[in-house]
């Protein structure tokens, strides 16, 4: 199931998808892993930040370890998902 960019805008403010996209060309991400339909990534921002979610639930039910209070979902989130629009992992499971 490919990620559609105009799925993830709506999950974040503009600002925040627009640092998500900042992060992603700035090959912030580590380490991404496939199991299933669960993807879990280790994305750098002022540290190391675990993001997990599920390509089966409704909008991803995504969670960072970045301390992120704001409306919609965090940069690192954002991150992950654009990096699954260009191409997800191969499966390990």
């Amino acid at each position: 199931m490919p990620v559609d960019q105009s799925e993830i805008q709506e999950l974040c403010t503009d600002a925040v998808f627009e640092r998500g996209q900042n992060y992603y060309t700035d090959g912030r991400i580590h380490e991404r892993r496939r199991v299933g339909d669960h993807i879990t990534a280790t994305i750098e921002g002022s540290k190391l930040y675990d993001v997990t979610l599920s390509l089966s639930e409704p909008n991803y039910n995504p969670s960072c370890t970045c301390p992120y209070q704001g409306p919609g979902e965090c940069k690192h989130v954002v991150t992950l998902l654009l990096s699954l629009s260009d191409n997800l992992p191969e499966d390990e499971g």
